[in-house]
Parts: C-alpha cells; sequence; structure tokens
C-alpha cells in the first residue's frame, strides 16, 4: 500500500497555482492519496475540479466508494457497515456492535484490525476524567469515504442521471460549510501528534484526543492533550468563513465552567483555524497559543 502524502507534501504536489483554501479543500476532502491528486487539473478551480471528477457521469470518483471495499474486503456489506457507522461518530467496540448488529468479538476485532491496516480507521485511546483510559475508540481517518459519504453516496441515482450547470453548489447545497467544519475537526485529530509538534511539547504528551460529556449541559473539546508536565490543553478547532473572533473567548469560558480538571494542573487554551484570528481576538491574549491551518500543512514532521 502506498503511503499517503503528508499535508506538506500535498501542498508541495499542488504547487503554487493554487491558494491556501483550496489546498485544505483537497486535504479535507481527498487526503493525500497520490492516485486521487493526480486527477485534478491545478490550473483548474477547486470547484470545478471537483464537478468534473466526482459530479458527472463519467467522473472518476463516482463509484471510486465502491472499488475502494470491492478491492480489499470479501465480505463487502459488513465492511461499509461499519464504517458508515463510524463516519457519523467516533465509536467504541460496544457501541459499533450495537450500530452493526454483531457481537463484539474476535469476528468484530478482525473486520476491525482490516480496516485499520487498510488506513481507512484509526483506533484511539479514549480520555476519560481528563486522565488517560485503557479503552478506545474508532474513528474514520479516510477523507475520501467521509467525503463520498454525504455528497456522493446519497445522490448517486441524480449523479448518473447528469446535472446541468452548477452542480457543485447542487449537490453541496446547505451542507458543505457543516461538512468542513467537521472534515477539519477529523484532520487535526488524525494529526494531533504533529500539532503537539508544532506546538512544541511532543515529547510530554501522555494520552491526546477529543473529550466530550454527553450529559444534559455537557461539554466537547475537540482536542485534548494530557501531559507529563502537569499541563492540560484543551485546544478549540474552527473552520470558519470569517476570521475567529472575540465570541470564542465567551464559547470556551462557558465550556470551561462545566469541566471539571484534575487538580493541580495548568489548563492551556488553543485555538486551531482555518483562518488567521481577528486583530481584537489576538490582543485579547486569552488563547496560550493560535495556530492555522496554514501552519499545519507547512509543519515538516
Amino acid at each position: 500500500m502506498i503511503e499517503p502524502l503528508k499535508p506538506f507534501e500535498v501542498a508541495e504536489f499542488i504547487g503554487r497555482k493554487r491558494g491556501r483554501k483550496e489546498i485544505l479543500d483537497y486535504l479535507l476532502c481527498f487526503g493525500g492519496i497520490p492516485r486521487y491528486l493526480e486527477e485534478f487539473d491545478y490550473g483548474r478551480s477547486f470547484e470545478l475540479n471537483v464537478e468534473n471528477t466526482c459530479f458527472q457521469p463519467s467522473g472518476f470518483f463516482k463509484d471510486e466508494a465502491d472499488k475502494i471495499f470491492y478491492n480489499q474486503f470479501r465480505e463487502t456489506q459488513i465492511y461499509r457497515q461499519i464504517v458508515a457507522a463510524l463516519l457519523e461518530a467516533p465509536l467504541s467496540l460496544q457501541q459499533i456492535s450495537k450500530a452493526v448488529s454483531l457481537p463484539s468479538g474476535g469476528g468484530l476485532k478482525l473486520y476491525l484490525d482490516n480496516l485499520v491496516t487498510a488506513g481507512i480507521i484509526e483506533r484511539v485511546p479514549e480520555i476519560r476524567g481528563f486522565r488517560p483510559s485503557k479503552t478506545h475508540v474508532y474513528v474514520t481517518v479516510d477523507e475520501f469515504l467521509r467525503f463520498d459519504h454525504r455528497f456522493l453516496r446519497p445522490h448517486r441515482t441524480a449523479i448518473e442521471k447528469g446535472v446541468g450547470r452548477k452542480r457543485f453548489l447542487h449537490f453541496t447545497r446547505g451542507r458543505w460549510f457543516p461538512f468542513l467544519g467537521h472534515a477539519f475537526e477529523r484532520f487535526c485529530l488524525k494529526y494531533r501528534y504533529a500539532i503537539a509538534e508544532l506546538l512544541e511539547f511532543g515529547d510530554k504528551v501522555i494520552a491526546c484526543g477529543n473529550v466530550a460529556e454527553r450529559s444534559s449541559g455537557g461539554y466537547q473539546y475537540d482536542l485534548v492533550y494530557l501531559r507529563s508536565d502537569d499541563v492540560i490543553t484543551v485546544c478549540e478547532v474552527k473552520c470558519l468563513a470569517q476570521p475567529p473572533s472575540t465570541g470564542l473567548i465567551r464559547e470556551m469560558e462557558e465550556k470551561l465552567k462545566k469541566t471539571s480538571f484534575p487538580r493541580d494542573v495548568t489548563v492551556e487554551r488553543v485555538l486551531i483555524s482555518d483562518q488567521e484570528a481577528s486583530t481584537a481576538l489576538l490582543e485579547s491574549g486569552y488563547f496560550h497559543r493560535l495556530v492555522t491551518a496554514q501552519e499545519i500543512i507547512d509543519f515538516r514532521f
């Protein structure tokens, strides 16, 4: 199996013909698979490339998801059910068992191990009570399958019939920006160890992942690092249409008030965004660090 390109390698592959926003769009939708990246004409916009390769009957990607499963797995339907469940949310072994109506024994574990080996999902240690846990959740790390699940599979019949002008808008209307927000969160989770190195505490990480309290009035942190130097770093991950504003301070404070952290630890706040922060947010000094998607893409690891 050919290793996917890292974000900085994808940026180098695409070159200077496209801006940082479009490079991030390619990463969030198609990842670093060289064969996929070769399909695009970088003299044209991201939207035009997606229209021509995804949203027309002869498009290269129209049936690609089927090929991924049929070429790698015998019991295709079971694997598709598992991945479909994980595309909605990270799940534990027991939750996957319930979602696909399979016992949580060796058979299901083997399916999951095969998906991990194929680079489609990842096994991530859970963080409970802001302490490392021996349990795990499974998350999807295949960007294209996420894109296919949201935009190609639900519209396959319409795509095969053919749509006239503005195909990108037709098939993504009302769902594109929510998709990008979710995909950017998954991007940061996938590259969580690289982000720790970028933030210069990579060798201090004990555990990292997302943390959620699902009860009424709960909270969710997109990315959390438990560190050996008595620090917990909580990251807010945002993909926005405009520069992050001071309104994010209120959002973060509301979450922090609901959260019980272990005693005697310092809590550091980090904002990871696809955009440069607004001047007001920078001047507030509220976040310990502000990291942009471009910094992550440029980082060599």
